[in-house]
């Protein structure tokens, strides 16, 4: 009679197991997706100066878009 039943408590155990893999993997992704939002405060010219450092745009593109973003304070200013 104990032989029979050995194959529902492996099967029981890999249960177990995926459910806990699943968890683990949702959990994750929950907290990328905080870091993610955590990034969204980044203001303009952070964005720009990441966006260049990871090779996203190019050197010529940081620089003119660097410039709008600094024009309206420029003008302010001065």
């Amino acid at each position: 009679m104990c032989w029979m039943m050995a194959p529902l408590v492996i099967l029981g155990a890999l249960v177990v197991i995926g459910v806990i893999v699943v968890a683990v993997i949702l959990i994750a992704r929950l907290s990328q997706g905080a870091g993610q939002q955590l990034q969204s405060t980044e203001t303009p010219l952070a964005i720009l100066k990441r966006r260049y450092a990871q090779g996203e745009i190019s050197s010529e593109q940081f620089e003119a878009a660097k410039r709008q973003l600094t024009e309206p304070e420029q003008r302010k200013e001065g």
